[in-house]
Order: C-alpha cells, then structure tokens, then sequence
C-alpha cells in the first residue's frame, strides 16, 4: 500500500455531525484531490515512461519533479477525486452532497475549499494544520487518456476514527471510493467504517471500482465482501472486465447481476449498460457534437448524475440518458467540471428518453 509522511492526524478532528442531517444528501467517503491536468503529446508520456491511462502513486517530492518536467505545457487546476466529481456533477444537478476526507491548511486545501464553497458542497472535516493536500497530474494525451500520478498527502490518513462521530440520518446514497481499498491502512479502516454504517442504515451504498489497477487487485475481496453490502457497483469497461473475468461487456454485467442489486459500466463512445433492480438497458453515448479533450472524471460525472436523477424521481433508464448527456459535457472541458446550463440540459435529455 501507499504510505505518506505526514503528521498524524488529531482524532478529535471527527466529522462535525453536519453530515447529511436534514434533506435527502449524497456523500461521498474520498480521497479530496488537487488536481493538476496537463496536456501533452505522446511522446512526453514515453519519455518520462508511464504508461498510458496508468495510476502511479508517488511521493511530493516526486510529484514536484514531474510537475518541473511539464512545466512548459498548458495546464489547468480542479478539485478532484472519484468522490468529489461525482459530488460536484450531482451539486450542479440540485442534489446536495458532503464529502468526508481529509485536505491540509496549504495552498492546495485552499483552492479546494474555495472550490466546494462555489459549488455548494459541504466539508464535513476541517483542514489539518501543516498537512499536504493530495495532488493529482494527470498527464492528458491528444486522445483524451488521462495518466494519473498521484501524491496522496494527508487524504492517506483519513481512517476509522475520523468517521465514529459522523451522522448519517438523512442518506439517501453514500459513496466509498474504491481507492481506499489501496491507498493506506488507514483508508482501507475508513472503507469498512463507512462500509458498516451503510449496511445498518437506510442510506443505499455506491462502489465506484475507481481504477482498473483497484480491479485487479482487490478482485476477491470486491467480489466476496463489498458486492454483497452495496447497493450500486460503477465501473468503466476496462475494470468491470477486470473484476469479473468475463470476456465483453454484457457478460461482466451478467456476474455482477448476480451480486448487487445495480450496476453501470461505461464505455465511452460506445455508450453505457446499466443492471437496475431486475432492469437491464443500453444507453448510447451522446457524440454528436462532442470533441473529446479530456476523459477525466467523466465516468464519476455520469454516476453523479445517474444518481441525482435518481433521487429526483427519474426512472433508471431516463436516468441514464441523462447521465449520458452530462458524461459528454464533462469529456468536453479539461477537468470534469460542468457549465452552468448543464441542468438545463440535462433535463432536456430525461423529458426525451
């Protein structure tokens, strides 16, 4: 696993107990991510020998080189993580959402913080003074892949005790990064804390597989142990392949009929199939009109919104539509954060489904 150096974290720095107490909410237990997106050509990415669409965990000090190597090449500057890209596009949507994780007092958690005040989405902890917000390059190619190289700061502390105090009255859906499965001992401790809470509440439980390297790593214990106390499983292609070892598509959503109750993987351009409690359906990727410039956080974009449109009263399918639609605005800007007439639009595609 990936351990940083940070100080350890007070643990009277606990949740505030605002958490999702009130209306119906959307949550999200994330790593909270700085995320620096990089456009460059293919042979930077040779040079500096990653592979393409790879995650690679590193240290600050190696993340600070990289950011010095590509120092040259246009750049722009999001919050990030699967969590809080799935918040933001549900936020602009009109679902509200907190995010429990852990950012420092640097110039990084103020950007973030300054970034979730615009879009209305609430931090549940408080910045940890001298801690080093998580920081993300992801190394974008002509293509729209994105190549992740990740310093995961003080987000790898966030464990079991920070979450004992949090109130889950008033969940709706609370989603657990799959990255915690990998990212520290204290993040896999905070995974099955959150995890525990969902199985004895009402609030329905959302697994976004996060990454392919996730997949493969944690397949068994996905399988065996998460599947069967979650609700909704997301996933893209290459890592729904990954974690059941089906050869296509329809057979991966086949395995995971057989231990959730609710499915999505996404394929790009080649559309969507979605398992929804007994449904199952196809949905077209929206490409008309659509120049893809970066896939980041597209595929958290499009579960977001599928959840919203759930929680609004939207049937799955006319949900996934409009996710669909939102997943094409999302590829369309470097970083996956949404215009202001993205509801507008959205709605326009569920009236249409």
């Amino acid at each position: 696993m990936f351990h940083t150096q940070s100080q350890p974290i007070p643990s009277s720095m606990v949740a505030s107990g605002r958490l999702l107490s009130g209306e119906p909410r959307i949550s999200a237990v994330t790593q909270p991510i700085r995320d620096v997106i990089v456009r460059v050509p293919y042979e930077t990415l040779e040079r500096l020998g990653y592979a393409k669409g790879s995650y690679n965990p590193r240290t600050p000090e190696e993340v600070a080189v990289l950011l010095g190597e590509v120092k040259h090449c246009e750049r722009w500057e999001a919050n990030g993580s699967t969590g809080y890209n799935a918040l933001s596009a549900a936020s602009r949507l009109g679902s509200s959402g907190d995010l429990v994780g852990l950012i420092g007092d640097d110039n990084a958690g103020s950007l973030f913080r300054e970034q979730a005040r615009q879009e209305e989405i609430h931090l549940s902890l408080p910045p940890i003074p001298g801690a080093m917000t998580a920081v993300c390059v992801s190394l974008v190619t002509p293509d729209g892949e994105r190549t992740m190289v990740t310093s995961l700061g003080v987000a790898a502390q966030l464990g079991r005790v920070h979450l004992e105090n949090v109130n889950y009255a008033g969940t709706r859906w609370l989603l657990l990064d799959g990255y915690f499965l990998v990212g520290s001992d204290e993040n896999y401790s905070a995974f099955y804390e959150a995890l525990s809470a969902v199985t004895g509440s009402a609030a329905k439980g959302i697994f976004p597989v996060s990454s392919e390297h996730v997949a493969q790593l944690k397949r068994e214990e996905i399988l065996e142990s998460i599947l069967p106390r979650i609700h909704l499983l997301a996933a893209n292609e290459r890592e729904a392949l990954a974690l059941t070892g089906a050869p296509d598509v329809p057979g991966a959503l086949s395995a995971l009929e057989r231990r959730v109750p609710a499915a999505i993987i996404t394929a790009g351009a080649a559309g969507s199939w979605t398992s929804h409690e007994g449904q199952r359906f196809f949905t077209p990727a929206v490409t008309s009109g659509t120049q893809v410039v970066d896939t980041t956080g597209a595929g958290d974009a499009y579960l977001g919104a599928f959840v919203a449109g759930v929680m609004q009263g939207v049937t799955p399918r006319a949900a996934s539509t409009g996710a669909a639609r939102i997943a094409a605005m999302a590829v369309s800007n470097y970083t996956a954060r949404l215009p202001q007439f993205a509801r507008e639009e959205w709605w326009r595609a569920i009236e249409t489904a």
